[in-house]
């Protein structure tokens, strides 16, 4: 219900005027339905209301890159340079900010600086550094790290899962996936579920992959591309 979450979004910006996220939140549902001309417009208001936020810069620049609008992500994290850092959590930020921008070297040296001062997230983050750099198994030891801290993070748990699927660990990345999906609404429940039927696939139990592919499309009956799969499990 699109629209109705648009005006309940706008009714929170109007009732509260130091509500950024509302700000944030309509600005993001702008950005999915093909509006970036407004959706720029609400995070811009969003960063005035929410002034000294790190992290929201950092969201707002990591939506726009996952739509393809680099130009307008890259200012706003740009922006986000520009604040002096204090608190660890600055410095893990500004890192962050960095490694958006592609900026690896630099996003190293603040992140390093976050996780001196016992910043858990930082951790996260010099793990998707490690990653995005290829060196596969320093990320996954600094991953296994920070799940240590954060045992109940579905995203961790999988990008966990996913990187033991690229190694070829299929029984660990589905405990991953299963242990993420075993979470209170977890966000990002529909993708977990796909990863633990390609998981399945994979260890070759097809009969549980067909079951579990079966419920996942009375739930999210739009994935053609699963429909096309379940044809193929039905026939194994």
């Amino acid at each position: 219900d699109t629209k109705g979450a648009l005006d309940t979004y706008t009714a929170l910006m109007e009732y509260d005027e130091e509500n950024g996220m509302a700000c944030y939140l309509r600005g993001t549902m702008y950005l999915m339905t093909d509006e970036p001309k407004k959706a720029l417009a609400d995070y811009q208001e969003a960063l005035e209301r929410e002034m000294g936020n790190g992290a929201l810069y950092n969201k707002i620049g990591e939506n726009l890159l996952n739509t393809g609008h680099a130009e307008e992500a890259g200012k706003i994290l740009t922006q986000a340079l520009e604040k002096e850092e204090e608190t660890a959590e600055d410095f893990r930020e500004k890192g962050y900010s960095y490694f958006l921008l592609g900026k690896y070297d630099e996003a190293r040296t603040y992140l390093d600086k976050a996780a001196g001062m016992e910043d858990t997230e930082a951790i996260f983050y010099l793990a998707k550094l490690m990653e995005a750099q290829g060196n596969v198994e320093q990320a996954t030891l600094l991953y296994e790290s920070y799940i240590g801290e954060n045992e109940g993070d579905p995203e961790l748990l999988n990008t966990m899962g996913l990187n033991r699927m690229g190694e070829g660990n299929y029984e660990q990345a589905l405990t991953f996936f299963r242990k993420a999906l075993e979470q209170e609404s977890p966000v990002n429940l529909q993708e977990l579920r796909r990863n633990e039927i390609a998981a399945l696939e994979y260890l070759y139990d097809f009969a549980q992959a067909r079951d579990k592919m079966g419920a996942y499309l009375v739930d999210y009956p739009e994935d053609t591309a699963a429909a096309r799969e379940y044809e193929f499990l039905k026939s194994r």
